[in-house]
C-alpha cells in the first residue's frame, strides 16, 4: 500500500465509524472482527457512534475499545443515523474515513483491501460485497434471505456481482477525507438511504465510486418481523424525499411498492363488499404471491448454500417476510408521500406571507 505509509505524527491512516443504538447483541462481534484486521492497530481507529442506547450496547463497546486501545465511544443525543454519522466523521482523524454497519462483521482483509483499492484505481470512494452472514435463529435466515433474494431486494449489484468497476452507490464505503471536505455531511433529514444521497451527491460533484467484490462484509440481518417492516417503512419514506431533492435518481420499478401497497389496501376495503367472482380473483393472486415467495427464497436460499433445519416453517415464513418488505416499503412510500404533500402546502402558504 504505498500510497498510505505510516503516520509520523501517530495519527491513524484509517477511522472506522459505527452508528449504533441498542446493538449489545452484535457490536461485540463487530469490533471482535476489527480487532482481527490484518492493518496494525496504529493504523486505524474505530469510533463507535452511540444513540443513547439502553440495552447495554454502549458499556460492551467501551470495554471492547479499551482493550483494542485504538478507539472511542461519543454520544449522539438526536439518536438519528445520519447525525451519528456526521458526528463520527467530525470526530475521526484519518485520511481515509470507513462507513461501517452495526449489524456487519468484517473480514480480516477488509481494511487493507479498502486501501490497497483506493490507491490503485484513485477513486474518490471505494466498497464492496456484502456477504450474506448466518444468524442466530431459523427466522433471522429467512429474514436475511428475504432481503439479499432479488424478489425481496431488487437484486443490488452490491450483494452478488463479481465485476469490479465504477459504480453509483457502495454500501459501507471507505471515503478519503476530501469527499467530505468537498460534498458536506450526511443529509439529517433522511431516516434511511442517507448513503445512497450522498453518494449520489458525490458522483454530481464529478467524483468517483468504485466497486470491488474482494472486499468483502458479513451482514446479519435483524431477527424481528417488527423491526424488518418498520425498517422497509422508514426506506420507502426516505427514498420519496431522495427522489423530491434529485429527480433524476427516480426509476419506474420504484413505484411497484407503492402499486402494491395501495392495492392491498384497496383490496381490504373492498372484501367486506366483495362478490364471489372477486374473492377468487383475490384468493388466486394470494396463491400466486405465496407460491413465488416460496420459490424464490428456496432457490436462493439453495444457491447460496444456506440449509434449514425446518424446511417447511421456512417455506411458510418466506411469504410474510417478502409481504412485509414489499407491503412496508409501499406503504412509507405512500406515507412519504402525503408528508411532502402537506409540507409542500405549508411552504407554498410560507411564500405567499
Amino acid at each position: 500500500m504505498m500510497g498510505w505509509p505510516t503516520r509520523g505524527d501517530g495519527r491513524p491512516v484509517v477511522s472506522v465509524v459505527i452508528p449504533m443504538r441498542n446493538e449489545r447483541a452484535s457490536i461485540e462481534a463487530n469490533l471482535d472482527a476489527l480487532a482481527s484486521s490484518d492493518l496494525p492497530r496504529e493504523r486505524f481507529e474505530v469510533i463507535v457512534v452511540d444513540g443513547m442506547s439502553d440495552d447495554g450496547s454502549a458499556e460492551v463497546a467501551e470495554a471492547k475499545l479499551q482493550k483494542m486501545g485504538n478507539g472511542r465511544v461519543i454520544k449522539n443525543q438526536k439518536r438519528i443515523t445520519p447525525v451519528a454519522l456526521n458526528l463520527g466523521i467530525e470526530a475521526a482523524r484519518g485520511d481515509v474515513i470507513i462507513i461501517l454497519g452495526a449489524h456487519s462483521a468484517v473480514f480480516p482483509d477488509f481494511l487493507s483491501k479498502n486501501l490497497e483499492t483506493l490507491d490503485r484505481t484513485g477513486a474518490d470512494c471505494v466498497g464492496g460485497r456484502l456477504v450474506q452472514g448466518q444468524g442466530d435463529t431459523p427466522l433471522a435466515d429467512v429474514i436475511s434471505v428475504a432481503q439479499n433474494c432479488p424478489f425481496g431486494s431488487g437484486g443490488a449489484a452490491f450483494r452478488y456481482s463479481d465485476r469490479p468497476g465504477y459504480v453509483n452507490t457502495v454500501p459501507f464505503g471507505a471515503y478519503r477525507r476530501e469527499v467530505f471536505e468537498k460534498v458536506g455531511g450526511f443529509n439529517e433529514f433522511l431516516k434511511k438511504g442517507q448513503d445512497a444521497e450522498f453518494n449520489f451527491r458525490m458522483v454530481e460533484s464529478g467524483m468517483k465510486i468504485y466497486y470491488s467484490p474482494e472486499i468483502r462484509t458479513l451482514y446479519f440481518s435483524r431477527a424481528s418481523l417488527g423491526r424488518l417492516f418498520r425498517q422497509f417503512v422508514a426506506m420507502g419514506w426516505s427514498k420519496v424525499f431522495i427522489f423530491y431533492l434529485h429527480p433524476r435518481l427516480m426509476r419506474a420499478y420504484y413505484l411497484l411498492p407503492l402499486l402494491f401497497a395501495v392495492a392491498v389496501i384497496a383490496v381490504l376495503a373492498r372484501l367486506p363488499w366483495a362478490s364471489g367472482k372477486e374473492l377468487w380473483v383475490y384468493s388466486d393472486a394470494c396463491i400466486l404471491y405465496i407460491s413465488l415467495s416460496i420459490v424464490f427464497g428456496l432457490t436462493y436460499a439453495r444457491r447460496k448454500g444456506i440449509a434449514f433445519p425446518g424446511k417447511a416453517r421456512a417455506a411458510a415464513l418466506f411469504p410474510l417476510c417478502f409481504f412485509l418488505i414489499h407491503f412496508g416499503y409501499g406503504l412509507g412510500i405512500l406515507r412519504g408521500l402525503l408528508e411532502l404533500a402537506l409540507r409542500w402546502r405549508k411552504w407554498r402558504r410560507s411564500d405567499a406571507h
